[in-house]
């Protein structure tokens, strides 16, 4: 019975899409379009321009220039596409207003790369850590 079904990885007889290699053009295309559509981090967008990279490759033969990705993340914090601070706060509120802690907040944050200093200004104080648990509180339906 297995035999009459199409394979999961080849559908319908069709060769799998092989994606043509990158270059800068398209690489910046790729990372306008990115925090277009996303608020992120540096680190978030210099992780997804790295995953583009190892998938895809690099379609000059000398190679990618090691500071290109970096210079372009750069240029995209200045023109102000990409603001760590701005998303350290906003991101902080969102978790705050859903009940969650100072603890789960800063994990957040850390995985998105965001730098120990603009964390501890992004961070909760006492009377929002309060409103945080009462918001988890009333979202369980405790007390």
């Amino acid at each position: 019975m297995a035999g009459n079904y199409p394979s999961s990885r080849k559908k319908y007889g069709k060769e799998p899409r092989v994606l043509k290699p990158l270059d800068a053009a398209r690489i910046e295309e790729m990372a306008l379009a990115y925090v277009a559509r996303f608020a992120t981090t540096a680190a978030k967008l210099a992780q997804y321009l790295g995953r583009k990279l190892r998938e895809r490759g690099w379609a000059d033969e000398a190679g990618i220039d090691p500071d290109f990705v970096g210079e372009l993340i750069a240029k995209l914090v200045a023109a102000g596409y990409v603001d760590d601070t701005g998303y350290a706060h906003s991101r902080s509120g969102s978790l705050q207003r859903r009940g969650f802690g100072k603890r789960r907040i800063s994990q957040d944050l850390g995985q998105a790369g965001i730098a120990a200093d603009i964390m501890a200004e992004a961070l909760p104080d006492g009377s929002a850590a309060r409103m945080a648990a009462l918001a988890c509180a009333k979202k369980r339906g405790i007390g």
